[in-house]
């Protein structure tokens, strides 16, 4: 959080906004990286009545989050390229094997969480 320009007395509330899009994107099985995730996070943050403040605050923890997603997913993503190893696609072409949402919804929000949260310290 440090490198994305939040101040330190910030860092505790953002990473409570964190929480809460990642525990929300888990209750309706949504991606967190999917763009449109975001503005329905900022949705139900109006429906339940959050202030302007904390819906401006909570929008650019998630977006911090996005970014280090991305930078992690380019860095990633580039060490494969210089590796030789190909990038492999999950195929989901059973209906008896699980659905990917739920395999997302199980593993995505522990994982991403703790690894977003060891970065923004």
């Amino acid at each position: 959080m440090q490198k994305a320009g939040v101040a330190y007395p910030l860092q505790q509330e953002y990473r409570k906004w964190l929480r809460y899009y990642l525990d929300f994107c888990s209750k309706y099985y949504l991606n967190p990286t999917d763009r449109e995730t975001p503005q329905q996070f900022m949705q139900k943050l109006n429906e339940k009545g959050q202030s302007a403040d904390k819906q401006k605050q909570a929008y650019q923890s998630v977006k911090v989050y996005l970014d280090i997603v991305a930078n992690e997913k380019k860095q990633d993503d580039n060490q494969k390229f210089r590796d030789g190893n190909e990038v492999k696609t999950l195929n989901v072409a059973s209906s008896d094997t699980a659905s990917p949402a739920i395999f997302f919804r199980q593993t995505m929000t522990s994982e991403l969480f703790r690894k977003c949260s060891g970065t923004l310290t």
